[in-house]
C-alpha cells in the first residue's frame, strides 16, 4: 500500500502517498486512482488498495472496474473514518498550535 511519511528539510514526518507500481511520491492528484481487486470477495472481506500515479495506469490501460479517482478516495475514507468538518477543522487548529 502507498501509504509512506516522507522526511521534510527539518525532519518532520510528512503522509503521502507513493505509486505501487512506480515508487513516485504523489505531488498533484491529477490523474492518481486507488484501486482494489474485489472480483470474488465476501461482504466483511478486507480488500487492500493499490495507488497508481496517471503514468502507471495509462500503461496498464486505464482506470479498472473497481477504481476511483484518488481525491474520491480520500473522501470516502474521511467519511467512512466519521471525520466531521468540524473534527477536521479540531485537529488543523491543534496542528498549527503545535506547529508555532
Amino acid at each position: 500500500m502507498g501509504l509512506i511519511f516522507q522526511l521534510d528539510e527539518e525532519g518532520h514526518a510528512r503522509p503521502k502517498i507513493q505509486c505501487d507500481e512506480c515508487g513516485k511520491v504523489i505531488e498533484n492528484s491529477a490523474g492518481w486512482v486507488a484501486a482494489w481487486d474485489s472480483q470474488s470477495a465476501k461482504p466483511g472481506t478486507v480488500v487492500k488498495p493499490s495507488f497508481e500515479c496517471r503514468h502507471c495506469n495509462t500503461k496498464r490501460a486505464g482506470a479498472g472496474p473497481n477504481s476511483v479517482p484518488l481525491d474520491h478516495f480520500m473522501l470516502y475514507l474521511l467519511n467512512n473514518m466519521n471525520l466531521t468538518p468540524g473534527a477536521l477543522e479540531e485537529a488543523g487548529r491543534r496542528l498549527h498550535g503545535t506547529a508555532e
